[in-house]
C-alpha cells in the first residue's frame, strides 16, 4: 500500500519542528538537515505516485483480463480447455467479420446475438458481448457513425451476472485511472507536488 501524502507531510513537518527546536545546533546545521529531511519527503511522495500508478494500472488490467476471459471452469484438462478456446476463436472470428463495418455492427450483433440464444451457443454469445464491448467504446456520439450498442450489452449481461460484475469492477478500475489522468486529478497532483517542493 503506498504511502498517504498528507502522512508523509506530518512527518516531514514534525521533524522539521523537532530539528528547529535544538538550539544546540547552528542555523547552518539546521539548514542541511532541513534540507535532507525535505528530500527525503519528496522522494517518499514520489515513491508513493509511482505505487499509486502503478497500482490503478495493475487493478485496469486485472479487471480487463477477467472481463474478456473465456471460461473454461467446465474443462478436464488442457486439451479441453484449448478446445474452448478454439471453439471461441471461431466464434470470435465469425463476429468480427460479420462486423467489419462498423456502422453495420448493431444489426449484425443483435442477429448474432439472438443466433445464439436460439442454439444455445454460450461462446458465440460471448463473442458478440466482447466485440459490442469493443465497438462501443470506441464508435459512439453522435453522428452518422454512430450506434448504440448498450442494448445488446444489456441483453448479453442479463443473463451473465458474473460477466455484469466483471464490467461493473472493470468501468470502476478505469474510471479510477481516467479521474488520475482527468484535469482535476492532475491539478491535484500539481498542488500536491509544490506542498513537497519546499
Amino acid at each position: 500500500m503506498e504511502a498517504d501524502p498528507q502522512q508523509i507531510l506530518a512527518e516531514r513537518d514534525k521533524e522539521i519542528a523537532a530539528i528547529n527546536g535544538r538550539v544546540e545546533w547552528s542555523e547552518e546545521h539546521k539548514a542541511g538537515r532541513i534540507r535532507a529531511v525535505e528530500e527525503w519527503a519528496r522522494e517518499e511522495y514520489q515513491k508513493a505516485k509511482e505505487a499509486k500508478a502503478l497500482r490503478l494500472q495493475e487493478n485496469l488490467g486485472k479487471a480487463k483480463n477477467s472481463l474478456y476471459r473465456v471460461p473454461t471452469e467446465g474443462s478436464y484438462n488442457e486439451a479441453e480447455s484449448a478446445q474452448v478456446h478454439t471453439a471461441f476463436m471461431t466464434a470470435w472470428d465469425h463476429v468480427l467479420l460479420s462486423t467489419a463495418d462498423p456502422s453495420a455492427a448493431e444489426e449484425e450483433l443483435e442477429a448474432l446475438l439472438e443466433q445464439a440464444e436460439r442454439t444455445g451457443n454460450p461462446l458465440l454469445s460471448r463473442a458478440v458481448f466482447h466485440r459490442a464491448l469493443d465497438l462501443h467504446g470506441s464508435v459512439k456520439g453522435s453522428g452518422p457513425l454512430a450506434i448504440n450498442l448498450q442494448p445488446i450489452l444489456d441483453r448479453y449481461l442479463a443473463d451473465n451476472p458474473r460477466e455484469a460484475k466483471a464490467l461493473e469492477k472493470y468501468n470502476a478500475a478505469k474510471e479510477e485511472v481516467n479521474r488520475e489522468s482527468s484535469l482535476e486529478g492532475m491539478l491535484s497532483n500539481v498542488m500536491t507536488s509544490r506542498l513537497f517542493a519546499g
